[in-house]
């Protein structure tokens, strides 16, 4: 059996070849010692590199190719090699005056300072484009200089007379790397000098070096002097045979370590049926398909969240659907935010909050939630940051929001300041992840409120408050949230609607505990189940009762003229703001109804017509007089017909 070519498809011969290797035997034990102190995510990713360690054979480093890093070795006829280890050595040998200069494309202002991240600059020189080819032969190595403006034509005369290198995408410079030298085959190897054993030519041996050897010599190769050990690196499962090795070995070989503290291995991107994408298969899924159809970051969402580290991630764009849903919450929140402020006339960020118990759960969620991300930051499981940051934005709006509306009426500075502040930490949070959605919401909130900062990206990390964490109110929370779904799906199995208040509820606890947060509870219990009084207690056997883990529930659907009048009001309040919501009326956008009805229906309006209008920005008129109208509906509460015209002066 012959092995075959994957690309022409021809049969190929394997034979022995010599070639040029890494001891790696050597290596292997204090390679293992120095692997103790890596921090692997996840951990057990550490055990499988040690294996990949202790199972290696020695690295074989040539290559006979045409194009990679030559080999830097030199061989005289009589066998005498010498390993030339830097470029000023070569220089020395060879009697060869090397030079390297950089020009600087200037683009913005901040060009100088953006290298020195990068370089040291000290030896720099400002020039004009047309002095640049005599500057070039005169400056010494190592220069710097800088210019405004270079045509494409000035560029091909330098590359006339020398070797470039353009790197090209920076936003404030663009760095050109000019040489009077070439360590690329062919004309490295027109270098040679003298054996220094027997006097005889060194030549440089015509192998190339394999690519894992420039890849494990990033640390050093991309910066000098390098960032060494480097605190993060992050790449596939498949790496841990590939790019951690390689940098781990030579690391070793050069700095006596290995050159990272922590290590992330994710896993692969697969189809939705998690197989591997090929063209073949024809299940490649282009990243800038889903960027145009859900946006840049529900896909950093869903990417960042969706598999832990080592775990292959299935790309399902119905998931990705999901996370664009998901943000839409948020941003639906902050707009709400802002036009409730507007409505109120109140700057949350001005506000002195008088805390009562939602507010206190709130903020308990946000420090809790800080706390939980700053750990898995800290600990690089990435993939929780936006699971939590989604649930607590989830839980304001869902939980915080929905509960407070009716007190948003009464006291919207304590209830607003809350929103704003859970909002904004959560943004602040989510800017890593979503970076786009987080500072739009930014900077609406600064111009709404007055924020102190330019950017959501250059405000400081939110602090931890620990005097709003209380585990405990955690507890109290679940109770409630189960009495409020106890509670409506009571009415649901009653036929009764949540709009139609009941005169009393009753809640039997199983125990101590959870009687003494029900009391404690008793008056949003009241609100939230639209009901006039809260009995924790024993529950009358003539009522039908609901069990639940923690206690019974029963109403006493005994209803009065109050209640059905009350009843009636809710329902009428709820027909007009569906209207509003028909016509795409926002908060404090007002709007004019034309009520038809009967008596009874027109006397519960007219004596609770400044609430109701106020609640649903309206002016409400029983005569027929003349306005713009826009929609107009008939509905029936209980056997009374309402029919209703919307519409404008």
């Amino acid at each position: 059996d012959y092995p075959i070519c994957w690309r022409c498809r021809t049969r190929l011969i394997i034979r022995t070849t010599k070639q040029w290797f890494l001891n790696v035997q050597k290596l292997k034990d204090d390679l293992l010692q120095d692997l103790k102190k890596v921090k692997y995510v996840p951990e057990f990713a550490k055990e499988a590199f040690a294996n990949v360690i202790k199972t290696a054979p020695d690295w074989v480093v040539s290559r006979q190719r045409y194009w990679g890093t030559p080999l830097p070795v030199w061989r005289c006829s009589n066998g005498h090699i010498y390993v030339v280890g830097s470029i000023k050595e070569l220089e020395k040998l060879t009697g060869k005056k090397f030079k390297k200069v950089y020009i600087v494309v200037k683009k913005s202002e901040y060009a100088e300072d953006m290298l020195k991240e990068y370089y040291n600059i000290e030896n720099k020189v400002e020039a004009k484009e047309e002095d640049l080819l005599d500057l070039i032969e005169k400056v010494d190595n190592e220069t710097f200089i800088f210019v405004d403006n270079l045509k494409e034509s000035t560029i091909d005369k330098i590359t006339q007379k020398y070797f470039i290198v353009r790197s090209l995408g920076q936003r404030d410079y663009e760095l050109i790397r000019v040489y009077n030298y070439d360590l690329h085959k062919p004309f490295v190897d027109t270098f040679t000098f003298r054996c220094p054993v027997c006097n005889d030519v060194m030549k440089r041996v015509p192998d190339v070096v394999d690519v894992w050897v420039d890849s494990g010599s990033a640390p050093y190769a991309s910066r000098y002097p390098p960032i060494y050990p480097i605190d993060f690196i992050i790449e596939g499962l498949d790496q841990l045979r590939g790019w951690f090795y390689s940098l781990a070995i030579l690391g070793k070989i050069y700095f006596e370590n290995i050159p990272y503290k922590n290590v992330y291995v994710h896993g692969f991107t697969l189809d939705s049926q998690g197989l591997k994408m090929s063209k073949s298969l024809g299940n490649v899924i282009d990243p800038f398909d889903l960027i145009k159809e859900y946006g840049a970051d529900a896909v950093r969402l869903y990417l960042s969240s969706a598999a832990k580290a080592y775990e292959d991630i299935k790309i399902d764009p119905k998931e990705i659907k999901v996370k664009l849903d998901s943000l839409n919450i948020l941003w639906n929140t902050h707009i709400y935010l802002i036009e409730q402020a507007k409505y109120y006339n109140v700057n949350p960020k001005e506000v002195k909050p008088e805390l009562d118990w939602s507010d206190r759960y709130m903020l308990h969620l946000l420090e809790k939630t800080k706390k939980e991300v700053e750990v898995a930051l800290e600990n690089y499981e990435l993939w929780k940051v936006g699971r939590l940051l989604e649930k607590l934005y989830t839980e304001l709006t869902r939980f915080y929001i929905k509960l407070n509306r009716e007190r948003l009426q009464d006291d919207p500075k304590t209830v607003l300041w809350v929103i704003y502040t859970v909002l904004k930490d959560t943004i602040n949070m989510l800017s890593i992840v979503t970076p786009f959605i987080a500072e739009k919401i930014y900077q609406n909130l600064k111009e709404a409120f007055g924020e102190d900062y330019e950017s959501i990206h250059l405000i400081p990390w939110p602090e931890i408050r620990e005097e709003y964490i209380n585990d405990w109110i955690e507890k109290e929370a679940e109770i409630l949230k189960q009495v409020l779904e106890s509670g409506l799906r009571l009415r649901d199995n009653l036929g009764i609607s949540l709009r139609w208040p009941l005169k009393e509820v009753y809640i039997e606890p199983k125990d101590d505990k959870t009687e003494n947060i029900l009391k404690k509870l008793i008056d949003i219990i009241k609100v939230k189940l639209n009901v006039k009084r809260v009995n924790i207690g024993k529950i009358p056997e003539a009522y039908e009762k609901s069990e639940d883990k923690k206690f019974y529930i029963a109403y006493n659907t005994e209803e009065d003229e109050e209640l059905l009048k009350e009843g009636i009001l809710r329902e009428i309040q709820r027909r007009l703001q569906n209207l509003r919501k028909e016509l795409g009326l926002r908060k404090g956008e007002r709007i004019i109804f034309i009520v038809e009805t009967d008596d009874y229906i027109k006397s519960i309006i007219e004596e609770n017509l400044s609430k109701l209008s106020k609640v649903t920005d309206s002016t409400i008129f029983f005569e027929d007089i003349k306005i713009d109208i826009r929609k107009e509906r008939e509905f029936k509460i209980r056997e009374h017909v309402i029919k209703v015209k919307a519409g404008f002066e």
